[in-house]
């Protein structure tokens, strides 16, 4: 079975990780930054890749038409090759069809090819079959959503979201990189995004969560109930810079407030840093997000003892955004 992995732009490895983690078989490729190629071995494997975490969709490739200049030419391609649609396609199915990166003429001769060949209806909202239109290795390729009725990245666990969330993938992501850690700390947990995300990529471990704001930790525990993660989790309603904590932790994994000014920010990632140093354990790390705008000056502030590293590079509410490794 091939399919196509969407994802958010520069998630190939640790789409590529999760996909080992999970134990999924198959030859995974990179085709641009959101889109990846599975041809996955074993398909009752399937229902795991519907509980990976740093995807946003999976489609399943149902044909492929070769390119060729000529119209009429491609019109013939589609009749043979949309053939093979027989069994998913009958008179009274409703299809819908979504596209990416093709031009218009090219995808009326496919939709309408579609709709000579099995007399079906075609709807611009969501119908019995969700059809991806797109252009892939000089090809058009032709795939059905296979994933969820939403979107993947929509967690069903979302019961509270404050205004400044972070991707679920991202913290899905932030997760691989920081590793299976026993016990780790988020200072700046708000709607308990990472905790969470982090709790159900790793089964063994435990999350202390600190927030200020008890409005947003009280909404935000329905979150952590509804994911069944509550149980792993010691929260705390306090200012991580005022909190007296005295255990060590192997990983501090968080997201610092965003929004704030430049000099603010340095200011703030600083203070964060220092503190974190202190309760990590030997060779323990900090995994936080940064804006890639603020991210030379900041890597200014961090001690020359420490260690740094870049591994991911995404976009987070149209901004490009880091993550940053420190390990101690």
């Amino acid at each position: 079975m091939r399919l196509i992995l969407e994802a958010l732009p520069g998630f190939y490895k640790v789409v590529s990780e999760e996909l080992k983690l999970k134990g999924v078989e198959g030859e995974f490729k990179r085709v641009n930054e959101t889109t990846h190629l599975l041809d996955l071995k074993n398909d009752e494997q399937l229902p795991l890749l519907r509980k990976l975490q740093t995807i946003n969709n999976i489609e399943k490739i149902l044909v492929e038409i070769p390119y060729v200049k000529s119209i009429k030419e491609f019109r013939r391609e589609c009749r043979r090759s949309l053939i093979e649609l027989r069994d998913y396609i009958t008179k009274s199915t409703v299809v819908s069809a979504r596209v990416k990166d093709v031009k218009r003429r090219r995808l009326l001769v496919i939709l309408r090819e579609i709709q000579r060949i099995f007399k079906c209806s075609l709807s611009r909202s969501v119908g019995d079959l969700d059809l991806v239109i797109r252009f892939l290795d000089d090809k058009y390729v032709v795939s059905l959503n296979i994933g969820t009725f939403q979107p993947l990245y929509r967690r069903w666990y979302t019961y509270h979201k404050s205004r400044a969330s972070l991707h679920p993938s991202i913290a899905a992501a932030m997760s691989i990189i920081a590793g299976e850690q026993s016990r780790i700390l988020d200072p700046f947990c708000g709607s308990l995004t990472i905790p969470i995300e982090y709790l159900r990529m790793w089964r063994r471990s435990y999350a202390t969560c600190i927030d200020i704001d008890k409005k947003t930790i009280i909404n935000s525990i329905k979150n952590a109930i509804l994911s069944g993660t509550y149980d792993r989790m010691f929260i705390i309603v306090e200012d991580f810079f005022s909190a007296h904590l005295r255990e060590q932790y192997d990983t501090v994994i968080t997201d610092p407030p965003r929004g704030l000014r430049l000099e603010s920010s340095i200011k703030l990632y600083k203070k964060f840093i220092e503190k974190s140093i202190n309760i990590l354990s030997e060779n323990g790390k900090i995994v936080t997000i940064v804006f890639k705008r603020d991210l030379k000056t900041i890597l200014k502030e961090i001690p020359k003892y420490l260690s740094t590293n870049i591994p991911l590079e995404t976009v987070q509410g149209g901004y490009k955004v880091c993550i940053l490794e420190i390990t101690k």
